[in-house]
């Protein structure tokens, strides 16, 4: 995606490339409104804009009148989407910024997260009128009962997505399979009848794009309704859904309303499948359960859109979190690893997969940070992203883990915070120096004295190396000021 950013401060454009280069975005800059406009221009006829970030407070020509005259220029054959930025949460200026018709709108400070899901929220499918613009409100029940005892297959590798998913359909009297994979999905579909599969697009073994070609090749199944879910909400991802064969295309999270609506309007206008079994315990009612279940608040999570997703239930909500906090620090230990081998597939698949069943559990700020480290490593298997943006995404998304993994603890799960063991993080060091080390991370943490702490890193990785994560995990921590936990992992090194 090529990004024009516009801003009279020099530091602001500084902050604003690097967060845009961390999400493998090109990034080109204008210091003024009027140099933003000649950008523009010229680079209509050759590669345009895909996107205006753009200050609202500059000098000569501000944001807004700057936005009016790119949004009425009769001689750009592509008008790019701006997100307008500003200090100044003014009523008249939010005003005319929706008179204007602006496509974001955000106020500083600006963080990664917050610019990143601003950003997705321009590109959803919904904003690009896609199919789901036929959904009305009110008919969702005429819709679910059109589906009563379809038979669906959901192809999904991620088990909290699985379960998410199937909920869902469940609840609403669907009879729903699994397949983990591209391939079992294509041997369930040739062994069982099915009214309509989901099916995923990013798993192992076979991929949904895979699966599907190899779905039609079979004319048995031409008319077999093939319905994508995925987590990119990137204009382009329906069309390539359609090109290989699938009929529709629905993004995560996933929204009870829209996945009805996209399936009604292919299972409801189709001969159903003789030989389906009638559907056993399906409770089309949200189930009511005790409501100290939950808590009314939980750090991390929005608990009114999971429990909006579950249908309310409750019990499956609370099962699904302290399973997904689980799953967190095991993703994050793999992330590491897979940084440290270099192999950015993995690290990718990995961000992928946290980021799909985070969003189906409304864990915005994880969905958020997984989201960028998948966006910074993707497409990067030749080069290594720079280790500045490495260590700033994976410490945004190690940070807000550990919130979930706190917050989590406090409904009796099993999570723990992310910091190493005395015995895993200061393993390889001898034990005479543990108390030494301690008391020197400790020392420089409780001031925030960064560079102390680079310094302390640095000799351990050309002392000890860095087997263990030690040294690495310090500069994480202290580059993302995060001292709490460096105490912490200095209190659990103290003899």
């Amino acid at each position: 995606m090529k990004v024009l950013v516009i801003d009279d401060n020099e530091t602001s454009r500084r902050i604003f490339k690097e967060m845009l280069g961390a999400f493998s975005f090109d990034v080109d800059l204008a210091e003024s409104a009027r140099e933003g406009i000649a950008a523009l221009i010229a680079a209509d006829q050759k590669t345009p804009f895909d996107l205006v970030v753009m200050d609202w407070k500059m000098p000569e020509m501000d944001g807004l009148e700057a936005a009016q005259r790119i949004k009425g220029h009769g001689g750009l054959n592509r008008i790019p989407p701006i997100i307008l930025v500003t200090a100044y949460p003014r009523e008249e200026i939010m005003r005319r910024s929706e008179a204007i018709g602006l496509d974001g709108f955000l106020i500083k400070p600006v963080n990664s997260s917050v610019l990143f899901d601003a950003i997705m929220h321009v590109f959803e499918p919904r904003s690009t009128g896609e199919a789901v613009s036929d959904h009305r409100p009110g008919d969702t029940g005429e819709r679910i009962d059109v589906l009563t005892e379809a038979r669906i297959l959901l192809v999904e590798d991620n088990e909290i997505n699985q379960q998410v998913a199937r909920e869902i359909l469940e609840s609403a009297g669907l009879i729903v399979s699994v397949a983990g994979d591209g391939q079992a999905a294509v041997e369930r579909v040739r062994a069982e009848a099915f009214d309509a599969v989901l099916m995923d697009v990013q798993m192992p073994i076979m991929d949904g794009y895979s699966a599907t070609r190899e779905i039609r090749k079979d004319e048995r199944f031409e008319t077999l309704p093939i319905i994508a879910m995925t987590a990119h909400a990137m204009a382009g991802d329906a069309d390539k859904s359609l090109a290989c064969g699938m009929n529709g295309h629905i993004t995560k999270p996933i929204e009870p309303d829209r996945m009805f609506a996209e399936l009604a309007k292919w299972v409801g206008s189709r001969t159903r499948t003789d030989d389906a079994p009638p559907a056993k315990g399906v409770n089309k009612q949200a189930t009511v359960l005790d409501d100290k279940t939950l808590p009314e608040i939980l750090n991390g999570f929005d608990l009114t859109e999971g429990l909006k997703r579950l249908q309310g239930n409750q019990m499956l909500y609370r099962k699904l979190i302290i399973s997904f906090a689980e799953s967190c620090r095991d993703a994050l230990d793999q992330i590491r690893t897979a940084i440290s081998r270099q192999d950015w597939e993995a690290v990718h698949h990995q961000a992928h997969s946290l980021k799909g069943s985070s969003g189906n559990l409304a864990a915005d700020d994880v969905h958020a940070a997984a989201q960028a480290l998948e966006k910074l490593v993707k497409n990067n298997s030749d080069r290594a992203p720079s280790e500045a943006a490495r260590t700033r995404c994976l410490g945004h998304l190690d940070r807000e883990v550990n919130i979930i993994l706190s917050a989590v603890a406090g409904l009796g799960g099993s999570a723990k915070t992310v910091v190493p063991t005395a015995g895993d993080a200061f393993a390889g060091i001898p034990e005479e120096k543990h108390a030494a080390l301690a008391s020197r991370m400790k020392s420089a943490a409780e001031i925030g004295d960064v560079i102390a702490l680079q310094t302390i890193a640095d000799e351990l990785e050309s002392e000890f190396g860095d087997k263990q994560g030690l040294s690495r995990r310090i500069v994480e921590l202290a580059d993302n000021f995060d001292f709490d936990h460096l105490i912490e992992l200095a209190d659990r090194g103290s003899p």
